[in-house]
């Protein structure tokens, strides 16, 4: 008869977990142990990973006999857990059984560990005397009966920063902050840029990161890469906000030195003079990179008269030349030079300036002596609203003498 209602009792309450696959055994109680309710403890399991963390999964069997010899009714078998900081949850794996003496509860369950710290689990159960489930007449198990104690460690991020590269031509500092750790990286922490060994700048990072995860970013540094080599260095979470499990990888440091440029700049639009007066003209000209420039000009070939410098560095460049003589030719020549003093130079190029508008005509006169004896200084009074360029002398209808000279003169 007692195999027969043994049997039953596993039917009732099913088949009990026997191989978890390649779990360790974490607790084991095999025996025999009553409680002051003629309950027997005859078995109580644990298995899972050996070392245990968040999010990892135990699986518990354990199996209840009754020794008393009598009927006891609505039996129900929990697994107690106690999880840090908190109250003890009861959770039922086998409920409402009607249990004849030696007949048995079979239960096996499973807990998921969603929280760091120490746990605490065991067998528990309640039961009545009576079918009609008076509470004068409910029994309940021990506490912490033959309890499995054991922690549960949190999993860790681990933090570094790699691919630091400094981009001369756009002037940022590029880097990739990476999740090394099985934990996951929620909360923002800062990135601390350090150039020369003096901290620089900051940037908070907001981005959460999962095990193995990894994000790019940079700094800009407009004001950092623009001449000699730098010393950088990078250092993620300086703080310490993120708990890791590694703090001694979140520093990166490296040299950047600046690339040589060997390459001068181009014209893209060639030099050309454009508002031309007089007196003063305008050289315009574009190149292919920002960089600077002058202009050399003069009247006689192979002589200069003047240079005009640009204003500084830019893709585009116009220079006045001021202070020429009308109605000239003259000759010029555009150097342009870039940041590390790569030049070019333009051919040779000629533009003549303008006759000055005259808007009216010019006015002469001259007084003479009645009687002339010897020699006489001939001076007449000439005037023009743009000036007198030379003045022609005659006598009987043909010219005798041309001064150009500012005291327009002739002795006669």
């Amino acid at each position: 008869m007692s195999n027969i209602r043994y049997i039953a009792a596993i039917l009732i309450c099913g088949i009990i977990l026997s191989n978890y696959g390649s779990a360790d055994i974490l607790h084991l109680y095999s025996g025999s142990d009553v409680s002051d309710d003629g309950i027997v403890l005859t078995f109580f399991s644990v298995e899972g990973n050996e070392n245990l963390t968040v999010d990892d999964t135990i699986y518990v069997n354990f199996t209840f006999m009754n020794a008393n010899k009598f009927y006891i009714y609505n039996f129900t078998a929990f697994i107690a857990v106690e999880k840090p900081n908190e109250g003890i949850i009861y959770k039922p794996v086998v409920e409402n059984l009607t249990l004849d003496t030696g007949y048995k509860a079979i239960a096996n369950t499973t807990i998921l560990l969603d929280k760091s710290g120490d746990w605490s689990i065991w067998p528990y159960y309640e039961f009545y005397l009576t079918p009609s489930g008076s509470p004068v007449d409910k029994e309940t198990g021990p506490m912490y009966w033959h309890a499995y104690n054991f922690t549960v460690a949190r999993l860790l991020p681990d933090l570094s920063i790699s691919n630091v590269n400094c981009d001369w031509d756009t002037k940022k500092i590029s880097f990739t902050v990476r999740n090394n750790g099985p934990g996951v990286v929620t909360e923002d922490f800062a990135i601390t840029l350090y150039v020369n060994g003096e901290e620089n700048r900051e940037m908070i990072f907001t981005y959460d990161l999962n095990a193995g995860g990894e994000h790019s970013s940079y700094f800009e540094a407009s004001d950092i890469l623009y001449g000699n080599k730098v010393d950088i260095t990078l250092i993620v979470d300086p703080n310490n906000i993120i708990v890791e499990e590694n703090e001694n990888n979140n520093q990166y440091s490296i040299t950047c030195m600046p690339e040589v440029d060997t390459t001068p700049p181009i014209f893209t639009v060639c030099p050309k003079a454009v508002d031309i007066t007089f007196n003063s003209t305008t050289i315009t000209w574009e190149t292919d990179e920002i960089s600077n420039g002058r202009v050399s000009y003069g009247k006689n070939f192979g002589k200069n008269d003047g240079i005009v410098y640009t204003s500084g560095f830019s893709k585009e460049h116009q220079v006045v030349i001021n202070n020429l003589e009308m109605n000239t030719v003259y000759h010029y020549q555009v150097e342009i030079w870039d940041e590390t003093g790569n030049k070019a130079y333009s051919k040779t190029l000629f533009f003549k300036t303008n006759v000055k508008k005259d808007n009216s005509l010019p006015s002469v006169s001259l007084k003479l002596r009645a009687n002339i004896s010897n020699s006489l200084i001939i001076s007449p009074d000439v005037s023009d609203d743009s000036g007198v360029d030379h003045v022609t002398f005659y006598l009987d209808g043909k010219p005798i003498f041309t001064d150009y000279s500012p005291t327009l003169y002739f002795t006669f």
